[in-house]
């Protein structure tokens, strides 16, 4: 396992690229990101370390995104924040199997999520929009409704990430559960807290679905 740090170190890798690899090769964890090395001697020889959505290598992840806007619903507000998790996803190796912009209205959230689960059977969920003080605000009301298992966590790290930015971000009512074989978290609605938010989370996320899906033991660390 050492020597896949030999692609980042010849290919003049961050520091923190570094780190992180070093980390996850310890625990024998995928790295974050897509690593390429190429040696100037000999260009049929290239190495690529892909994560993220990809379960070791071997299969993605499916994704689902749900933009929670009436306005959006309407095709009067662009779904920037809907972009920005679709970009982060597909450049951790995420497939997007479906995408879809909804009113703020809890019964039909939570339809599609239960759909989702049950007949699309996606890995992943992922909500923007609804999760504030708003008497239209009901994405976490309709996440509760469809899912099985709390995994608070995931939340309660997203706000410590955004805590170190604007003290608002106490004031979010995200939640994260699970569904069957799905994990389902809630994101902010602006385009800047969905970016970090997610990005904060993103590499921890394929170790969870791996347990889901029965590939990967249990997440402490021994």
């Amino acid at each position: 396992k050492g020597g896949d740090l030999l692609p980042l170190i010849r290919g003049n890798a961050s520091d923190e690229e570094l780190t992180e690899a070093m980390r996850n090769i310890i625990y024998q964890k995928p790295l974050a990101h897509h690593f390429y090395e190429e040696d100037q001697n000999d260009t049929d020889s290239r190495q690529m370390f892909q994560v993220g959505g990809y379960n070791g290598g071997l299969s993605m992840f499916k994704a689902a995104i749900i933009t929670a806007s009436d306005k959006g619903a309407q095709g009067q507000r662009e779904d920037i924040s809907g972009q920005v998790i679709r970009e982060i996803l597909e450049a951790n190796g995420y497939e997007i199997v479906h995408q879809v912009i909804l009113p703020d209205d809890r019964t039909q959230l939570a339809s599609e999520m239960k759909q989702l689960c049950d007949e699309a059977k996606a890995d992943l969920i992922l909500t923007t929009g609804g999760t504030g003080f708003s008497p239209r605000d009901w994405t976490p009301e309709a996440t509760l409704d469809v899912v099985e298992r709390l995994v608070p966590g995931i939340p309660e790290a997203m706000r410590y990430a955004s805590l170190q930015i604007t003290k608002r971000a106490m004031l979010s009512r995200a939640v994260a559960g699970i569904r069957k074989q799905t994990l389902i978290i809630n994101l902010p609605g602006s385009p800047k807290a969905v970016r970090e938010n997610l990005e904060y989370v993103i590499t921890e996320l394929a170790h969870g679905l791996e347990i889901l899906r029965g590939e990967a033991g249990e997440c402490a660390r021994k």
